[in-house]
């Protein structure tokens, strides 16, 4: 009897972990589409308000040591709206995906790292450095009817 490995996509959420076909990259693109819009659908995915930056004519304005902490908290709000600018990009295209049904495939790598994986797919993994967000494909052995 000969035996085939299949993949899976694998969710590890904050309290369980589920698992999604991802056996051809077209049913791995359907199976990433699912896992986006069950996430969406369950408050996962929420656009953030962009933090309020102070102008530089205020800053400019104020005394010399309130000056450098204000320069300095403005340089975190630019960094952190940058982040959440990034952020809600990524949600906004995660439920066009969905919307527009983006089953489309790209093909990444070269030679023998070459591999057709689905656009949403990327989408998922660019969350996956989330606490509660992480997706993997793992394989899983199964016999092949004879």
């Amino acid at each position: 009897m000969a035996t085939a490995t299949k993949r899976v996509l694998v969710w590890n959420g904050k309290h369980d972990r589920e698992y999604f076909d991802a056996s051809t990259p077209e049913i791995l693109a359907e199976s990433c589409l699912e896992l986006i819009r069950k996430m969406d659908s369950q408050g996962w995915y929420v656009i953030e308000e962009l933090y309020e930056e102070e102008s530089d004519e205020v800053i400019e304005a104020l005394p010399e040591p309130y000056k450098a902490e204000a320069l300095k908290k403005k340089a975190d709000v630019v960094s952190r709206n940058k982040e959440l600018t990034r952020s809600n990009e990524t949600i906004l295209a995660m439920r066009r995906a969905v919307d527009d049904h983006d089953v489309s495939l790209a093909t990444r790598g070269a030679g023998r790292h070459e591999r057709t994986l689905p656009t949403a797919w990327s989408l998922l993994q660019s969350r996956s450095d989330y606490e509660y967000e992480h997706v993997s494909l793992e394989s899983v052995w199964s016999p092949e009817a004879a």
